[in-house]
């Protein structure tokens, strides 16, 4: 994916829960890195935080507590299209 398809895929996979500086059904992206505990974390929420959850992540289980919705993100996004969409939000 090309990044100026970056818009287009958080259109799509982002945009209806999630704003960049305030607080929707999901939480806002700005500074979304710094809150996750690392890159390789973010990456597995974004493909299936459910996963985090049943490991027992206090992280993932945090943000679930604070969303009405349960398991929303089961995202099948290849490695290029997650890179080229955190940079997108970064």
């Amino acid at each position: 994916m090309s990044r100026s398809k970056a818009p287009s895929v958080f259109k799509a996979k982002c945009a209806t829960c999630h704003h960049y500086t305030k607080n929707a059904t999901g939480p806002p992206l700005k500074g979304f890195m710094q809150r996750a505990h690392s890159e390789e974390w973010f990456r597995k929420f974004i493909r299936n935080q459910d996963d985090l959850i049943e490991e027992g992540d206090s992280l993932a289980i945090a943000i679930q507590e604070q969303r009405p919705t349960k398991g929303m993100h089961y995202h099948n996004l290849s490695d290029k299209e997650l890179d080229d969409l955190i940079e997108y939000l970064q």
